[in-house]
């Protein structure tokens, strides 16, 4: 339940979160999961982000990142209706997120003066007859 609301792969949040979570869960067995969740996503917000430089690879190309904390805000489905009379569903979920980094660690822009971001995610494909 707590990855899919704040998936966070720095090694001190997956600490607070293996820890924290089950202290919640036996002082408020009651509770519902996402008000659990809710709680440690404040908890763990209040950890400091390991900012290391790691290479990621696009393509042909290593790039320096930084590794971005998030909190997933909703995932849906896309349906497109074939004209044989199916569909297909499809849904992208992010798995890590990186920012660009020049030698120095300052963010690098493209062309645009977006923000130069890499998106490591997956996508799940269903046919539907």
């Amino acid at each position: 339940m707590v990855e899919r609301v704040f998936q966070q792969p720095d090694s001190n949040i997956r600490y607070a979160v293996r820890h924290v979570e089950p202290l919640f869960k036996r002082l408020f067995p009651n509770r519902n999961p996402g008000i659990i969740a809710g709680a440690i996503r404040q908890v763990t917000r209040s950890i400091p982000m390991q900012r290391k430089v790691v290479k990621v690879r696009a393509g042909d190309t290593e790039f320096d990142a930084i590794e971005q904390q998030f909190e997933i805000g909703r995932e849906d489905w896309n349906e497109y209706r074939l004209l044989d009379g199916g569909s297909v569903r499809v849904k992208t979920t992010v798995q890590r997120i990186f920012r660009v980094v020049d030698s120095e660690g300052n963010p690098v822009y493209d062309t645009s003066g977006d923000p130069h971001m890499i998106v490591r995610h997956k996508s799940d494909v269903v046919a539907v007859e």
